[in-house]
């Protein structure tokens, strides 16, 4: 794994080419780029507000439309999907496979179909 500067050069929260609702960051920086997000928690549509409501408190912005143009760094391996993205001079990170993690748990708790 590799921790990478970047810049956030875009959202996205709304419906994907095949119709799941999903939330998106993506960024460029460093001769790379890429993006975070895409899970699409079709069932349990909270899930991805609470996923906004985390980027905007690890970037220290008061909205999900300020993200873009924020300086970031992820943690990434060639090839693979980004798992982290964090604040740039701060140990504040968003952890994507963490977060899909706890959002199956708090769907279990309740009573919800997880697959």
């Amino acid at each position: 794994m590799e921790i990478v500067n970047v810049q956030i050069a875009r959202t996205h929260f709304g419906y994907e080419d095949h119709g799941i609702l999903t939330v998106n960051v993506f960024y460029d920086g460093s001769g790379i780029g890429g993006g975070i997000g895409g899970y699409g928690f079709t069932k349990y549509p909270a899930a991805h507000v609470k996923m906004m409501d985390e980027l905007i408190r690890v970037f220290e912005v008061d909205s999900w439309e300020k993200l873009p143009g924020q300086y970031a760094r992820v943690e990434c391996d060639l090839g693979r999907p980004t798992r982290r993205i964090g604040h740039l001079m701060k140990d504040k990170w968003f952890d994507i496979e963490e977060f899909a993690e706890r959002m199956r748990g708090e769907m279990r708790a309740l009573g919800m179909e997880v697959k």
